[in-house]
């Protein structure tokens, strides 16, 4: 988890060459958590936790598959969208979804539920391409979402320009309107593409675990200056941590998680000074590492 957030990669420098001793201690350890100087470090710290959760997701996939061959289907080549399906299959297999409404296109592929793991797993460029290679079918049912993934696929800090940000608000309104008759999966696409309703941040029914949950928040953080942002609109990494502290060990350490869960959390959301104290975690190795000096 820590390499991905500080960006070092130890298979590819076994000898070092990862980041300088105390390089990130200044904005780190900043008086003012809101000075300039600490927003490229909460943007890695956010992005790097991000893609950690991305491989964690796609790992998971790929083990489900793997247990429940006859319920996945996989078959044939397993390329990216065969795996998501026999995944959307393995969970439809096992939650409560026979009411939900799902978007099939004529080869009965849920194509909301594809474009929505890919992009939960990292691969947004992929889950461009899909939409792009499904055009006719997404012109019937959304003559719009194929320039907002684009436009999201193309900008590296996951932006759109506003004039589409504004269109997806709207929509996104519409859409959770009539949720009951909307594929679940586009009204959560239309959530993260557009940071829509941040005031409500979880999608239990599409991201039910805590995994899931601290992935939302990290695609919904955004590092800007408040005064030039509508305040409904105002989500940073500084927001997500009082969230993780009030929460508190307890919500992270329910009969279905792991012990370590909160200490996780803690790491994921920069928190590195509140780790050690973490009670019932016993990772010596990584919370010697939390206490290095290069973060």
């Amino acid at each position: 988890m820590l390499e991905h957030i500080t960006q070092e990669d130890p298979e590819a420098n076994p000898f070092g060459g990862g980041p300088k001793e105390r390089q990130f201690s200044k904005q780190h350890m900043n008086v003012k958590p809101d000075s300039p100087e600490t927003t490229p470090l909460k943007k890695q710290i956010a992005s790097g936790s991000r893609r950690y959760l991305e491989g964690l997701f796609y790992r998971h996939v790929e083990a489900q598959i793997d247990e429940n061959p006859t319920v996945a289907k996989l078959g044939g080549i397993p390329t990216l969208q065969h795996k998501f399906k026999a995944y959307f299959n393995v969970r439809a297999s096992r939650q409560t979804w026979n009411e939900k409404h799902f978007d099939m296109n004529p080869d009965n592929v849920p194509v909301w539920a594809m474009v929505f793991f890919m992009v939960r797993a990292g691969f947004v460029q992929e889950a461009a391409a899909f939409v792009k290679d499904h055009h006719q079918f997404f012109q019937k049912v959304d003559r719009s979402f194929h320039q907002y993934i684009i436009a999201y696929a193309n900008n590296a800090d996951r932006r759109v320009p506003r004039h589409l940000a504004d269109r997806i608000q709207v929509e996104y309104t519409q859409l959770v309107r009539d949720a009951e008759n909307v594929d679940m999966f586009r009204i959560a696409l239309y959530k993260i593409i557009g940071r829509c309703d941040l005031t409500k941040r979880s999608l239990s029914e599409v991201m039910p675990t805590a995994e899931d949950w601290m992935w939302l928040q990290l695609v919904l953080t955004r590092e800007s200056d408040k005064a030039g942002e509508p305040a409904h609109e105002v989500f940073q990494l500084c927001d997500l941590q009082k969230s993780v502290l009030q929460f508190g060990a307890k919500h992270f350490s329910s009969k279905n998680s792991n012990v370590g869960l909160y200490f996780q959390m803690l790491l994921m959301s920069g928190l590195f000074e509140h780790v050690s104290p973490t009670p019932r975690v016993q990772h010596p190795h990584v919370s010697a590492k939390s206490a290095n000096p290069q973060i």
